[in-house]
């Protein structure tokens, strides 16, 4: 089995999101009602991979569990790529 040319993979109108190209619907929210309180410097930890093996699987499920810890976990991977990599340097 050959992969399509370039360009052939699509026709008509594009997806409206990727989760549409991907998978059938969006993934739902998760219920953000009474979240613990976001734990940055938990967070901050886990990126840097100075969290105990044992805390590890608990911050990923918070992560996975709610909206507000995955914004902050998110928020907090592009500080430290921003740190790591300034504007101009190289990343490879």
């Amino acid at each position: 089995m050959s992969d399509p040319a370039p360009g052939d993979e699509f026709h008509g109108e594009p997806p409206a999101s990727l989760w549409e190209l991907f998978v059938s619907s969006e993934p739902q929210l998760s219920d953000d009602g009474s979240p613990p309180a976001v734990d940055r410097e938990l967070l901050l930890k886990l990126v840097r991979k100075e969290l105990p093996k044992e805390k590890v699987r608990a911050a990923y499920l918070l992560i996975h569990a709610f909206d507000s810890w995955k914004k902050a976990f998110a928020e907090i991977v592009i500080e430290e790529f921003r740190n790591k990599y300034p504007p101009g340097s190289s990343v490879v």
